[in-house]
């Protein structure tokens, strides 16, 4: 089965390639054109061939989703969510070096870790710590987003949570956020995180978030609160 779908990514308009026969997903890739293999879950050893995503139907894949696949082709970033002041997207290699710069943490000290992050996070897990621009001038104020929480933390660290969704499938996810020095005190933090939570309730099915916020911070505790996070003395207490 072969079917070609166009989507128009900024001024340009691109072919996208679906299909579950081999040769053809070889050919498509080798001319670097985006493609999406057809998986049969009845056939999971089955090679379909190289593809930037895997679907069961054609039917499924709308116009979003073609335009995303096309972007992590080109390697362009995803937008995420957007807000009245703000535009939640990928991290690219035009941020790297004011995140380098601006200590953001999250394992972001070197232009190293950064790209290698922009390589393995998004195509393996889908989401990540993602940047948060101005959308009016494009500039970078921050960082925020929600990975897969790590087991350690720090001595001084204390767990904050806020379920999101009662009585539905748990999915536990740790948010994190950083907005650089000069952007604070304008609520961007607040406005970020707040679209972050319900596109990972929403698109990420997460029923618990986690915040780690370090003892003493007390700003970052005040943001929690705002949030709606509240703080819990370990792990076992989400149960």
């Amino acid at each position: 089965m072969q079917q070609v779908r166009y989507v128009r990514v900024g001024n340009d308009e691109y072919s996208v390639l679906i299909s579950d026969e081999r040769e053809a997903l070889l050919a498509a890739d080798a001319a670097g054109r985006a493609i999406i293999g057809l998986w049969d879950p009845n056939a999971p050893d089955r090679e379909c061939g190289p593809a930037d995503f895997l679907v069961e139907h054609a039917d499924d894949v709308d116009e979003p989703f073609l335009e995303r696949v096309v972007r992590r082709r080109l390697g362009l970033p995803w937008t995420i969510c957007e807000t009245e002041r703000l535009a939640v997207r990928e991290i690219c290699q035009g941020d790297i070096r004011q995140i380098v710069q601006g200590k953001a943490g999250n394992g972001f000290g070197s232009r190293e870790a950064v790209e290698a992050y922009i390589r393995h996070q998004y195509p393996v897990f889908g989401f990540g710590i993602w940047a948060v621009t101005n959308r009016q001038n494009g500039s970078l104020v921050g960082l925020a987003g929600v990975t897969v929480p790590q087991e350690s933390r720090a001595e001084d660290e204390e767990w904050y949570q806020k379920r999101l969704c009662r009585g539905c499938e748990e999915v536990i996810l740790e948010m994190g956020y950083f907005t650089f020095p000069e952007y604070r005190q304008r609520g961007y933090a607040k406005e970020a995180c707040l679209a972050v939570m319900e596109y990972a309730s929403r698109e990420l099915e997460a029923g618990c978030l986690l915040l780690r916020i370090a003892r003493g911070n007390l700003p970052s505790q005040k943001m929690a609160a705002v949030l709606g996070f509240e703080r819990i003395e370990g792990k076992k207490e989400r149960d």
